[in-house]
């Protein structure tokens, strides 16, 4: 399913996001943590470790109430997951603020992400940047407390 947004304002349009959402089958077993070997490059620009309190406040945020962020029971149970699930757009805001206070001086053009494998309340996010040749772009990406890769992303930047 592809998901779009514009958001505009008295200047004209400031934002546009397009999500790809890709829904999964319920799962069969119990789920095991995947790891997706990280990259052996880049540099160390932040880390954080999500909460309860954090999951609960995004969710509200993006009136977002699937219960996979709040629900443990349920998301344990039902969906199979070990913990409660980390939003991906909350992984990408990590990573995109994490970029922000590396590069305060750059200004995001676009910003492209895709999830590699969930991550679970409780756990470590580190995330990491490696600049292209070109000079504007960056990859990016976010580490599980494992050492698994999370997602991964490019960032282009404007002079």
């Amino acid at each position: 399913m592809t998901l779009s947004h514009t958001y505009e304002g008295q200047f004209g349009t400031s934002l546009i996001e397009e999500q790809d959402i890709i829904y999964r089958e319920m799962p069969r077993a119990k789920e095991t943590r995947s790891h997706v070997p990280a990259p052996d490059h880049g540099q160390k620009i932040g880390s954080t470790t999500v909460d309860e309190i954090m999951l609960f406040r995004y969710s509200a945020l993006t009136f977002n109430s699937h219960r996979i962020h709040y629900d443990r029971p349920y998301t344990e149970d039902v969906e199979g997951y070990p913990g409660l699930v980390v939003h991906g757009p909350l992984t990408a805001t990590l990573i995109a603020e994490a970029f922000r206070a590396r590069h305060p001086e750059a200004k995001i053009n676009t910003y492209e992400y895709r999830v590699i494998s969930p991550l679970f309340c409780g756990d470590e996010i580190s995330v990491f940047v490696d600049r292209n040749s070109d000079g504007n772009s960056y990859d990016v990406w976010a580490l599980s407390e494992i050492g698994g890769q999370a997602m991964r992303g490019t960032i282009m930047t404007v002079e």
